[in-house]
């Protein structure tokens, strides 16, 4: 499995990267830290309190629920990414990072990437993006890319492969368990909104480093 401080870069594209777990973590602290492992967390005991929808199963897994964003001020510009995650009893964890130079596209995927690589055990994961260009591109388009050597059905070099391929390794080796839910953006939902809102403080770290 890929380490957490993989949050410390990408690829050589230069990268900053925050994580704060829950309330405890110091107001106004920053700098990349190690994930606290949100898989060792125990399964609540008390899942009849939990709606239906957001509650799946893997055999001999851990759950957990994971909610991403991306951001960018201009596109290409600065640009961040946000993930928040969520055990069954409650405990979260918010890592956040953001590049200098980058696209809103590559910020929803390198969302979704950092919150797979945190998990450090096998995971029946839920996840929650507003990116219809992500789900349906590792649902759907990532078969046919594949096949045809990472090009379009146009036969043009598929955009962002660096960060397809690594989400196709990541999604489809079999280490996780991922259902993906699309929810629409800026639209009230509580958890899609802490995402945004961490993405817009990776955008901000990012500028803080110029």
């Amino acid at each position: 499995m890929v380490a957490p401080h993989a949050l410390d870069g990408h690829l050589g594209r230069p990268m900053v990267a925050v994580l704060r777990s829950g309330l405890l973590y110091p107001s106004g602290k920053t700098g990349a830290r190690h994930a606290f492992d949100i898989a060792r967390l125990e399964k609540s005991q008390q899942t009849h309190g939990i709606r239906s929808d957001y509650r799946i199963k893997g055999y001999g897994m851990k759950e957990v629920e994971i909610y991403t964003d991306g951001a960018c001020k201009g596109n290409p510009g600065p640009g961040g990414w946000g993930a928040l995650l969520r055990a069954p009893s409650g405990q979260e964890k918010e890592i956040f990072g953001g590049e200098l130079d980058t696209t809103n596209n590559r910020m929803e995927l390198t969302a979704v990437i950092r919150a797979i690589e945190s998990l450090k055990y096998p995971c029946a994961v839920a996840l929650y993006l507003d990116s219809e260009y992500v789900r349906k591109g590792i649902t759907e388009w990532v078969h046919g890319w594949k096949a045809r050597g990472w090009r379009t059905s146009a036969k043009q070099p598929v955009k962002n492969a660096d960060l397809w391929k690594r989400l196709d390794e990541l999604v489809h080796r079999g280490d996780h368990e991922i259902h993906w839910h699309w929810v629409k953006g800026h639209a009230g939902h509580v958890d899609n909104e802490r995402a945004d809102a961490l993405a817009n403080c990776g955008v901000e770290q990012a500028l803080s480093t110029k």
